[in-house]
Order: C-alpha cells, then structure tokens, then sequence
C-alpha cells in the first residue's frame, strides 16, 4: 500500500498543487451548484468524468430517455444515509462507526443502480461510478474516488462489494494516519486557507487523482 504514508510533507503540497485544473474547476462547480439543480448537474459530472462507461448514466426524470429510477429517485433514496456522514471525516479512525458503515453500504447498493444500460457489469455501477457519486454527494468526506488510476498509486484492487469498498477506506484512514504521526502535521492543514473547506476524502483523492500535464 503505497498511499501516502512513505512520503513527506513537500511531497504530498507538491501533489496536491499539481492535481488536474479541469478536475478541481468541476469540484468547484459542483461545491456551488444549488441542489435544485442536482438532478441535472450531478449526471452531467458523472458523465465528464466517465463514471459509469461504457454504460450510459441515468437522467432526470424530464428528459424520459430510460425507465424509472431517474437521477431525482436516487438522489432522494440517498439523503437519509448522506445525513449520517455530515461530520465523517476521513482522518479519524472514529468515523467508521456502525451507522456510517450502514449508511457507506446504503449507498453503494443505491448508486450500483447508476447505469441504465447493459453493456457491461451485468448493468450495474462499479466502484468507479460508486466512489464517484459519493464524493460528491459527501461534498468529499467520503473518498477518494477508487477509479484505477486512484487504485494504481494506493496499490489496491477494484473493490467488488460494500464490504470491500469500506475496507480500502479504513486503509486510507490508517495511511492518513501515519502520514500525520510522521511528518506531525494534521491533513487537513496542507491545504491552502483558501481550499480550507474542503474535506479530507476530496483532498486524499487529489493527491492519488490525476495530475496535470
């Protein structure tokens, strides 16, 4: 598990700074987007960032290209779980209590239904699409999004189920962990104090995420 635990501080500022410009403007798009408008960004972001292929993501309930759920039915079903994660954070070994390991498992089951197309995983989202949504819908406290390359640098393979998913969270907590006891800074505070607000599952998957060329 390489992860972040055998590098230093500069290293991981070095990483953070150098993520993808067009990935951290999307986040700041969606961090502003009223939730009104969820219905309609959400899918569109998803889509971007290749969520769910080569299946097709589902949409709103206005645009009627596929049957029921629409994006609005999934959205709603997610909201009593997402309320269970408003103060889960990534670094603290805590947060993985029996509710929020109930409500990260509601969700995997209601975002495997992402795809409304056939073409591959029998139908279902993977924990690309999963991890994706999460992140968002968390406003990143839940991360980071486990796509292969994320899963390259951590050095894990594709999680298959819940249970699996919740596993390489609890070895992110545990990399974050180290890599505080050993550079003796809290994770959170690598971020610029204009990027304060954003939460440590977002901030891991940047310095995993893609980097700009």
């Amino acid at each position: 598990m390489p992860g972040i635990s055998i590098r230093s501080e500069s290293e991981v500022r070095k990483l953070i700074s150098s993520f993808k410009t067009s990935y951290k403007e999307d986040w700041d798009e969606w961090l502003i987007t009223p939730k009104e408008n969820w219905p309609e960004a959400f899918p569109k972001l998803l889509k971007k960032w290749q969520a769910v292929r080569p299946n097709k993501i589902r949409g709103s309930r206005n645009e009627m290209r596929h049957e029921a759920p629409y994006i609005e039915d999934l959205l709603t079903e997610s909201e009593v779980h997402l309320d269970k994660l408003v103060k889960f954070d990534m670094s603290q070994e805590s947060s993985f209590s029996e509710i929020s390991i109930t409500a990260i498992k509601a969700l995997w089951d209601i975002f495997l239904k992402l795809p409304y197309t056939d073409n591959a995983k029998n139908g279902k989202a993977s924990v690309v699409g999963i991890s994706k949504a999460v992140l968002l819908l968390t406003q990143g406290r839940v991360g980071p999004a486990f796509d292969s390359y994320v899963r390259k640098q951590f050095g894990v393979d594709e999680p298959l189920n819940a249970d699996e998913w919740i596993n390489c969270l609890k070895l992110v907590q545990k990399d974050i962990s180290v890599f505080e006891n050993q550079n003796g800074i809290l994770f959170g505070e690598l971020m610029p104090q204009s990027s304060k607000h954003i939460h440590n599952g977002r901030i891991y998957d940047m310095i995993l995420g893609p980097r700009a060329k």
